[in-house]
């Protein structure tokens, strides 16, 4: 009470203290997110038992989406099952913070590329399928890249890292047999012809 009349003698009116006020909230809110994402507000989510957040859906309006580092001071390691399918995404930026992407997290939108980043570790079943990917790059981290993960996307070109865990539905056409043949070598796999092969 006291720091309104001080605010009031200052010759401010009461509707101009309660924009200031919405002002202030509305900054904090989105100091929230820290990092240039979207704001925290267009994503679900949950602490995790690892200590960090994991974001289970989204209802944001952009179909650009950069994802943030941390939610609320916890680092954002998951993307839940489902949080983003059939959203229309067009673009989609991965922080560098997650390590596990869970089951049709991505599904059925419409991304064209997609990097996954270093920290992460496991890619679970149908998590990119039925996009219009032509092109992903998965970092040195990935062990595991699940079932029927990246099938129904027209790729071209793809960018892996040594002796990753590829199941046989993983992506389409003969991409597994060619990089277990080859020694689950790391490198940029081009598909011609209707064949993968190591560039």
């Amino acid at each position: 009470m006291k720091t309104a009349k001080v605010i009031l003698k200052s010759g401010l009116s009461a509707g101009q203290i309660a924009h200031a006020l919405s002002v202030m909230v509305m900054a904090a809110v989105f100091t929230g997110c820290g990092d240039g994402g979207n704001p925290p507000a267009d994503f679900r989510w949950k602490a995790n038992e690892g200590g960090g957040a994991t974001i289970f859906g989204y209802v944001g309006t952009s179909q650009s989406v950069k994802i943030p580092a941390k939610l609320d001071g916890k680092r954002v390691t998951t993307i839940g099952e489902r949080a983003f399918a059939e959203k229309e995404l067009n673009s989609l930026t991965i922080p560098n913070s997650v390590t596990t992407i869970e089951n049709e997290a991505f599904r059925g939108n419409l991304l064209t590329s997609v990097t996954i980043p270093n920290s992460v570790t496991t890619i679970r079943w149908i998590a990119f399928e039925g996009n219009q990917l032509t092109s992903v790059t998965i970092h040195n981290s990935v062990t595991e890249i699940g079932y029927m993960v990246f099938r129904g996307n027209p790729l071209t070109s793809v960018t892996i890292g040594a002796n990753v865990d590829v199941w046989d539905d993983s992506f389409d056409g003969d991409f597994r047999s060619v990089y277990d043949s080859g020694g689950q070598q790391a490198g940029t796999y081009i598909k011609t012809g209707g064949s993968w092969s190591k560039q």
